[in-house]
């Protein structure tokens, strides 16, 4: 069956192994997706990855393999369930939360989105110190 790779809220990478036969001519591959909108096939080609897109966050997905070559199509094999991670917090969701009064919600993608800037900060000072012809740039350390 399929293996997972990189998944997020909205993409799943999936990788399968090459056909067992290299010397057949033109294996083609052929990746089933089963979710709650029903069954569909996402990848048809000769490559042996793909990244899937358009997904639900926080929701499951079934995905199997076919194998063809110039001799027939093989079974379909046993699917393998991957789900897609939770959708990370934006600025339309704090925009959402200072709207409706929701101050929990607007603390928590605050404390994030500060986590976030820290580290970028960091990283900014790092670079300026080490490439300082690089990064002409005055930065403040955060603690």
């Amino acid at each position: 069956p399929p293996r997972a790779g990189t998944v997020t809220h909205h993409t799943i990478e999936l990788h399968w192994s090459a056909s067992p036969s290299p010397q057949l001519q033109r294996t083609h591959y052929s990746i089933e997706e089963e979710s709650q909108r029903g069954r569909r096939v996402v990848y048809t080609g000769t490559f042996q990855s793909c990244i899937v897109d358009n997904l639900e966050s926080q929701s499951q997905y079934r995905y199997r393999i076919q194998i063809r070559n110039e001799y027939g199509s093989s079974e379909f094999s046993r699917p393998v369930r991957i789900s897609t991670k939770k959708r990370p917090l934006s600025g339309e969701d704090l925009h959402k939360a200072v709207l409706n009064w929701d101050m929990e919600t607007a603390k928590k993608i605050i404390a994030e989105g500060l986590r976030l800037i820290w580290g970028i900060d960091r990283l900014v000072v790092r670079l300026s110190e080490t490439f300082p012809s690089m990064c002409p740039i005055s930065t403040v350390v955060l603690p």
